[in-house]
């Protein structure tokens, strides 16, 4: 683990299985610490405003709860998922577009 010990996991914030059973493949195992902090505030649809290190997956931390609520079985949510990126800035879209392509595959 790294400077962040934490017993939470992701699917101890309600998070749908399909999303639990994606971040398994993809390695995700226990959410940083400014994704343990988000995440239940966005998915009971606050507003958040995070600050955190480079490298502790702030992207993940507010993407996930916007993924978790696309219902990929309607045409807009099955658009959205295929096609739509999260991204603070420019810059910021080409590096974490691999990361939402992973995600994404529900």
């Amino acid at each position: 683990m790294s400077e962040h010990e934490s017993s939470v996991n992701f699917k101890s914030f309600g998070l749908s299985e399909a999303l639990i059973k994606v971040l398994d493949e993809v390695g995700y195992e226990t959410p940083s610490a400014i994704q343990e902090q988000c995440i239940p505030y966005l998915l009971n649809g606050h507003d958040v405003i995070g600050q955190a290190q480079a490298g502790t997956d702030k992207t993940a931390a507010f993407s996930l709860p916007l993924i978790d609520r696309i219902d990929i079985s309607t045409n807009q949510g099955s658009r959205i998922a295929h096609h739509g990126r999260i991204s603070h800035t420019r810059g910021a879209h080409w590096r974490t577009d691999d990361e939402h392509d992973a995600l994404m595959h529900l």
